[in-house]
């Protein structure tokens, strides 16, 4: 049979469905394991523990006893979330070194001057991840960017937006300290003030 994580589901049977399951969940939990050791809970393994989370659970169904309490909707639903979750480069503690060595490259390519290890802290931060609600991820990584390329120390994005997590500041603050405060040349500072009618 080939890669079970690749086939299609109409190609199994229910019993099969379920069969797949079990050595796919057990899969996956042991990931699951191994990235929480390492520290990594970001990426892949937040959104499959949002997942699990939605369904009142802290692992996928592996054994034979959860497997036979679900439907064959259920199986299917867990199935499909089991294969994306192994799908995904960053289920895996290689995967997500190989995908931060490449943002990293990246960035350094556009002349960026990136520390992995503060860079990586910052993605995994309370900060980028409250901000990355409100703002995006994009707009975050642009602000980064710009920080940056200005010679801006990732210590001071983190303290803006601990200021707004502490309630000393509110999310327009932090997001105007990143867009028209001191990250910005003043070229730039006044292209933006315009665009946004701060002037």
């Amino acid at each position: 049979m080939k890669n079970l994580i690749d086939i299609d589901l109409t190609e199994l049977s229910a019993t099969q469905q379920r069969q797949a399951l079990r050595t796919l969940a057990k899969r996956a939990n042991q990931r699951l394991v191994r990235l929480e050791k390492a520290g990594q809970t970001q990426w892949a393994y937040r959104q499959a523990m949002q997942y699990l989370k939605e369904n009142n659970a802290k692992r996928f169904a592996e054994t034979s006893a959860k497997i036979r309490k679900l439907s064959d909707f259920e199986v299917k639903r867990e199935l499909m979330n089991v294969s994306d979750f192994l799908r995904k480069k960053t289920s895996t503690i290689k995967g997500i070194r190989q995908v931060e060595s490449e943002a990293v490259e990246r960035l350094r390519k556009k002349r960026y001057d990136v520390d992995n290890a503060d860079f990586f802290e910052f993605l995994k931060s309370d900060e980028y991840k409250a901000a990355v609600k409100r703002l995006g991820s994009t707009q975050v990584m642009d602000n980064l960017d710009e920080a940056l390329y200005n010679g801006i120390s990732i210590d001071i994005i983190v303290k803006d937006y601990q200021a707004y997590l502490r309630g000393r500041a509110t999310f327009q603050n932090v997001e105007q300290a990143l867009g028209t405060g001191f990250y910005m040349d003043k070229q730039k500072r006044k292209k933006y003030n315009v665009f946004r009618g701060n002037v």
